[in-house]
C-alpha cells in the first residue's frame, strides 16, 4: 500500500532556524517559532562560554527566561567549545511563538547557531 502524499509531506520536518549572536554580545537574534517547537540546538566550534539559556516571548518584544517549573532553575545547555548537536525538551517551548538564546559570555566573533524545529 502506497503512502498518501499528505502523509509523506507531514513527515518532513521544517528546516532549522538560524540564530545569530553578534560579536561582543550575549543575546541572539529573535527567531519566530510559530507553528513549530524547538527540538534540537546545533552549535559551532569555538562558541565562547559553557552555558546557553533561553528566553521566550508571546509578542516578540517582552522576553521571559525559560525555567523548569519543578526546580525553578533556568533551562540550560552545557557546551564545551566543540561543534555539537543537543536535544531540547520541546515541552519548555510549546506555545511561545518567539525564542532567543542567551550566552553567559560575550562572543569574540559573530556566531550562527541552528535550532532544529518540529511542526506542531
Amino acid at each position: 500500500m502506497a503512502l498518501s502524499s499528505q502523509f509523506v509531506t507531514n513527515m518532513i520536518p521544517p528546516l532549522p532556524a538560524n540564530i545569530i549572536i553578534s560579536q561582543s554580545t550575549t543575546v541572539s537574534t529573535v527567531v519566530s517559532m510559530t507553528g513549530t517547537s524547538p527540538v534540537s540546538l546545533i552549535v559551532p566550534e569555538g562558541l565562547q562560554g559553557t552555558t546557553i539559556s533561553f528566553q521566550k516571548s508571546y509578542d516578540g518584544i517582552t522576553f521571559y527566561d525559560v525555567r523548569d517549573s519543578q526546580t525553578n532553575g533556568d533551562v540550560t545547555v552545557t557546551i564545551d567549545g566543540s561543534a555539537a548537536a543537543y536535544d531540547l525538551d520541546a515541552r519548555y517551548f510549546i506555545g511561545a511563538p518567539y525564542l532567543r538564546v542567551i550566552m553567559q559570555t560575550a562572543q569574540i566573533a559573530n556566531q550562527t547557531l541552528y535550532i532544529g524545529v518540529w511542526s506542531l
